[in-house]
């Protein structure tokens, strides 16, 4: 699978601020074999580990500093990570029904995540028309989700 990263990646605020090792593991997330289009995948630290070379510390430095600049969100218990803008950028315009039938198969795979529900919120009007099962509290949000919500740029 390629992912697409647009040239002014790099020269994003938020991207060139980074010190060099929140800069690898962002374009790692990005970028690794494990990764789906909506950015939202199962992910261990300790596969981040083998896969980068960095330190633990330096991994939980990173992965503090992306969350805190509002990059990514990480759901510790279930190991999943969620590259926020990471749909707006790898989806096209196109068959929408496919691209909601792709999301639900990988949401199946994430053991009911809370990013799911800030995923659904976040993409609102991308993810139209996809049924959140029964089960799921829709009324029970994490705190996070207003926040999350609030930066949709």
């Amino acid at each position: 699978m390629y992912q697409k990263i647009e040239e002014t990646f790099w020269t994003d605020p938020k991207v060139s601020n980074l010190p060099p090792n929140e800069k690898l593991l962002f374009i790692y997330l990005i970028t690794n074999s494990h990764v789906h289009y909506s950015g939202l995948y199962q992910i261990s630290r300790a596969t981040i580990l083998d896969e980068t070379n960095l330190t633990p510390d330096a991994l939980n430095k990173s992965l503090t500093s992306l969350i805190d600049n509002r990059l990514i969100r990480y759901d510790n218990d279930k190991k999943i990570v969620w590259v926020i803008n990471m749909a707006k950028h790898q989806v096209q315009q196109g068959n929408k029904k496919n691209l909601i039938i792709g999301f639900a198969k990988q949401f199946n795979k994430l053991h009911k995540s809370m990013l799911i529900k800030e995923f659904l919120i976040y993409y609102a009007t991308l993810v139209e028309g996809l049924l959140i099962p029964s089960e799921w509290d829709t009324d029970t949000m994490p705190e996070s989700v207003a926040l999350i919500s609030s930066i949709n740029q």
